[in-house]
């Protein structure tokens, strides 16, 4: 199976708790698509939209509730590294607070944002702080 449609049945069955009985059953519904699909659950509605797969990135992300680490709490904007799992890598942004958010602005398009998800913020190894996805 293709590594990008594995990743989003992935988003999918995370995101919007799917329990998949086989791959082979995953891979027919998938091979009968024309596009690459991907998978976005929205957060009104749950539906699953079924588009190509470059439709799934994201080069701006809006946070709430950031809480910072440092001695009094960024007025501009801050370069800095973004992670948004524990096991994923790193990537570099620019954030900008906005009252008890923030916005991320990404270098480059990033796969797999998700509301709800943390959003975790370093320089180098450094904890900046964070906040949860929005």
């Amino acid at each position: 199976m293709d590594e990008h449609i594995k990743q989003a049945l992935e988003i999918v069955k995370a995101q919007a708790g799917f329990r998949v009985m086989s791959e082979e059953e995953i891979s027919s519904m998938v091979r009968s698509l024309s596009n690459v699909i991907h998978n976005i659950l929205s957060g009104e509605t749950n539906d699953v939209v079924v588009g190509p797969w470059e439709k799934l990135a994201r080069t701006q992300i809006h946070v709430t509730k950031t809480r910072w680490l440092l001695p009094q709490d960024p007025m501009q904007s801050l370069r800095c590294s973004v992670k948004i799992r524990y096991r994923s890598k790193a990537f570099p942004a620019t954030v900008l607070p906005e009252g008890d958010g923030a916005v991320v602005d990404c270098d480059e398009p990033v796969f797999g944002i998700a509301p709800g998800q943390s959003a975790v913020f370093f320089d180098g190894d450094r904890l900046l702080g964070g906040g949860i996805i929005n």
